[in-house]
């Protein structure tokens, strides 16, 4: 719930040009390096919990999202 109503108030900036270019595109991305970190914690227990191939599927996805975080935040 929390991450549609972001997601609509975001939108909402873009269509009504609120703010300055570098403030949407910092909360852009911000946002996007949280939804990176949120989905790399959650792959992180399934590759716990499964065994040989699908196991290394998910540290696969896992460290993929791992980048795509660290991408964003530097």
């Amino acid at each position: 719930m929390v991450a549609l109503l972001v997601s609509l108030v975001f939108a909402l900036c873009l269509v009504l040009q609120v703010g300055a270019t570098w403030a949407v595109s910092g909360y852009d991305d911000i946002v996007i390096a949280h939804a990176a970190l949120t989905v790399w914690t959650m792959c992180l227990p399934n590759a716990s919990r499964r065994q040989g191939a699908v196991r290394r599927l998910w540290i696969l996805l896992a460290s993929d999202f791992a980048a795509w975080t660290f991408a964003q935040v530097i």
